[in-house]
This record gives structure tokens, C-alpha cells and sequence, in this order.
């Protein structure tokens, strides 16, 4: 069965002035596949590119998204991201599957922030 992802509407905005011109432009929106949160969409100033979940196995170990940790930590920064926990072994494939898939259907990259 194909499913097709969801971007929410609610996202992170950066407020532009230009002159007299003022523009909200969305910087960071959620995908969603199945009403799960998998990933964020991230609109750069170089790009649009895919940051993927922190995801936890049931030991609690970090099996995923180590270094998008590392860079919100690094950044100072205060953010929304999606955390996955209770990982199976099949639950990851399944994840590393649909950042593949939803990559291909947007044309968007998977990076990291």
C-alpha cells in the first residue's frame, strides 16, 4: 500500500521585513506518515533538506539521530523535535524506509541540521 506523507501546517516561522514589506516565511514544518511524526521539514536559506527523528531503542539507547542531538545542542537553540521511543529493530527499518520514501516523493534530501 502506497501512503503518502502529511506536512502539518503548524511549523516554526521566521518574520522578513523588506522595506515596507513584511513576510512570515516557514522555516520548519512536521512530516507525518500515518499521523506519526517522523520527521521535520527544514526550509534553509541554502535549501530544503529532511532532519530526521531521535529515536530510541527499549533499552533506552539512542539508535538514531545522534548527531541532529548534537547540533540543537550545539545551537543553543530551544526546538520542537520528534522523539521516538521503544525502537524495535523492525520499527527502525520501517522508519529508515519512510525517510527514503517521503525524501523521493518531496525531491527533498535527508540531512541533518
Amino acid at each position: 500500500m502506497y501512503r503518502r506523507c502529511a506536512l502539518t501546517m503548524e511549523c516554526v516561522r521566521e518574520t522578513r521585513s523588506v522595506g515596507q514589506l513584511t513576510q512570515e516565511i516557514p522555516r520548519a514544518q512536521r512530516i507525518e506518515v500515518d499521523g506519526q511524526c517522523v520527521a521535520v521539514l527544514i526550509h534553509g536559506d541554502t535549501g530544503d533538506y529532511i532532519v530526521p527523528p531521535i529515536a530510541l531503542d527499549q533499552a533506552g539507547d539512542m539508535v538514531m539521530g545522534r548527531s541532529v542531538l548534537e547540533a540543537i545542542i550545539e545551537s543553543g537553540s530551544t526546538v520542537e523535535h520528534p522523539i521516538i521511543h521503544d525502537c524495535t529493530p523492525a520499527q527502525l527499518a520501517w522508519l529508515d524506509q519512510e525517510l527514503t520514501r517521503v525524501s523521493a516523493e518531496l525531491c527533498v534530501p535527508i540531512g541533518n541540521l
